[in-house]
């Protein structure tokens, strides 16, 4: 084989390989394929079968799987592969070769060789990436715990690079994570179906992790601001509608394509109650906050899952728009839950995206508008909203501003209204000076015409304009900066 190096414009001069085919070489997969095309195991009475298909083994280049019902059906597959290999002038490596149980273990185990050599059984292993795990009641659970595992490696490396680069800039960091951190939490989705609860969760902890780092805010701050305001999917959401998609492309196929008679196996045993690949995507659906059934009795084609995915995201954003909507935690974002176009796309746009807040340069200002936005600052309305150890709840009333200790000290009070200390009226009149210099003058009327300092805030915010919400975010740090000095007022009992 002749090769020549690319790289950009350049290229190297032609050299030969004098060991074959190179790794990485496209050519590799589809001549490995030709080589072990003649390998065909005669059938098997206790061969496994999807529709009327014999399924003897299938391969990953040279990472093969025999399959059996029974243990005397593998025992004669595998001499069958060594015969083949000797033949080829190939070896099998009895090391790395292991038998896989699914189902109750039988006893006595029985036992494997190939060549001569015992081959160990394990309850564990992992094929094209996939760990399965015979053990668990789903084959699939340790697959989740290692793939998390993996993707909070890769997010504490993201954040481990802050070192040297500085703050990552939210989009930025949301970019890096699709590339390297969502991978191994959507790994498996289109095969494993979200129904453990448990192993789910392992995989949503390091979703909210990224984005709570990211953002620069509390714990405690509602999982629902954390997507409103990114336009992230939660990654329930995403990988079932990454499931969806495999079941679309799966009806998008040939009737005597192996995909479409594993399909339908799955669907005939869905039906008649077993368990299968299509009850769990079924039930998966059903236990969403707002259930989405599929009738699978009638026949499905592409353009009708399209339907279903498109379900699914109504149920994203409405689980959102909810929230927001009637969260007490949320009086500045409301207005995210005030559309109601019939436009999907406008819908969406305005209850979960990317906000433009969160392109402010200056990381401290920019942290410091997000914990406002998303009550995980440190007024009292939040702080007192929490039972600590010696002291319950406080009413909402009786959270009162540690300076003025007259209104509550809500995000409204503290930026518009309170008069308890000279220099937050000072930095006001800085602030609307120089915002009534750059805004447009229907911006002017609609702040000094509004009802509330809530809609202030939200007409602030709402908006695109670079110096505004740079000027804007400045002026939060500052004002909560002031509020650091003297600690939470609370009232005597």
């Amino acid at each position: 084989m002749t090769y020549v190096v690319k790289l950009g414009p350049h290229h190297s001069e032609a050299f030969k390989s004098i060991v074959g085919i190179l790794a990485g070489d496209s050519s590799s997969p589809g001549l490995w394929n030709i080589y072990f095309s003649d390998f065909s195991p005669p059938p098997h009475a206790d061969d496994v079968a999807l529709g009327n298909q014999p399924m003897s083994h299938v391969e990953q280049a040279d990472d093969i799987v025999l399959f059996s019902n029974s243990s005397e059906g593998l025992q004669a597959k595998l001499d069958i592969l060594f015969d083949w290999c000797r033949k080829n002038s190939m070896t099998i490596s009895h090391d790395k070769t292991k038998i896989w149980i699914a189902g109750p273990l039988p006893s006595p185990l029985p036992s494997f060789s190939v060549g001569g050599h015992a081959l160990s059984c394990v309850s564990k292993h992992k094929y094209v990436g996939i760990t399965l795990s015979s053990t668990d009641m789903s084959i699939f659970k340790e697959h989740y715990y290692i793939k998390a595992s993996k993707a909070r490696k890769s997010m504490n490396a993201l954040f481990g690079a802050e070192h040297f680069v500085g703050t990552i800039p939210p989009k930025d960091g949301i970019s890096v994570y699709m590339a390297t951190v969502d991978p191994h939490i959507t790994s498996a989705c289109d095969v494993s179906i979200d129904i453990d609860s448990g192993s789910l969760a392992e995989l949503e902890r390091v979703q909210k992790t990224f984005i709570h780092r990211l953002l620069g805010i509390a714990k405690r701050s509602p999982v629902a601001m954390l997507f409103s305001e990114t336009g992230m999917w939660p990654v329930k959401f995403h990988r079932l509608t990454l499931a969806l998609r495999y079941w679309q492309y799966a009806l998008s196929l040939p009737n005597d394509h192996l995909l479409s008679y594993a399909m339908k196996d799955a669907i005939t045993l869905a039906t008649n109650g077993k368990p299968s690949w299509m009850s769990d995507l079924r039930n998966a659906l059903y236990r969403l906050r707002r259930p989405i059934t599929i009738d699978l009795s009638r026949p499905w084609s592409p353009v009708d899952v399209d339907n279903i995915v498109d379900a699914v995201e109504q149920a994203y954003l409405k689980d959102i728009e909810t929230f927001i909507g009637s969260s007490p935690k949320a009086p500045l974002l409301h207005h995210h839950a005030s559309c109601h176009s019939q436009n999907a796309y406008s819908q969406k746009s305005v209850v979960a995206s990317f906000r433009p807040y969160l392109l402010v340069p200056v990381p401290a200002h920019r942290k410091a508008l997000v914990r406002l936005l998303t009550s995980s600052h440190t007024l009292a309305v939040e702080v007192l909203r929490w039972a600590e150890r010696r002291r319950p709840p406080v009413p909402h009333d009786q959270r009162l501003c540690r300076y003025c200790q007259v209104d509550v000290e809500d995000e409204a009070h503290v930026l518009l209204y309170c008069t308890g200390c000279n220099d937050l009226g000072a930095l006001r009149d800085q602030f609307f000076r120089k915002v009534f210099r750059i805004v447009p003058l229907a911006l002017i009327s609609s702040l000094q015409s509004a009802p509330s300092g809530v809609e202030v805030i939200r007409l602030l915010i709402e908006g695109d304009d670079a110096d505004v919400l740079c000027s804007f975010a400045k002026f939060v740090f500052h004002i909560l900066r002031i509020f650091q000095r003297l600690p939470v007022f609370r009232t005597e009992i």
